[in-house]
């Protein structure tokens, strides 16, 4: 889906899909308790203590003024923020 939403050049559902990987491959690695009515809040909060959770934090909060603030992103940006969260499921999985 993500392949598929940067195709189509509709980057901020691109980062939206992004942000769910990383949280689902936190939950996974049970770094962060996913739940259908949580907030990036709280899982900033039960990463706090984890290596990666500045790298989060960061995400996190490209993803809010993308997706919630409805901010547009350019063809460049969403491929360094692809980039980016690429390197960040790769630190969490190792």
């Amino acid at each position: 889906k993500i392949q598929q939403a940067m195709q189509s050049k509709d980057y901020r559902l691109a980062i939206r899909w992004m942000h769910l990987k990383a949280l689902r491959l936190l939950n996974e690695r049970e770094l962060i308790r996913f739940h259908a009515n949580g907030t990036n809040q709280e899982y900033l909060s039960q990463l706090s203590n984890h290596e990666q959770s500045k790298n989060f934090q960061y995400l996190t909060h490209v993803f809010d003024y993308a997706w919630y603030g409805g901010f547009a992103l350019t063809q460049q940006q969403a491929e360094i923020l692809q980039q980016n969260f690429n390197q960040f499921y790769s630190a969490v999985e190792s």
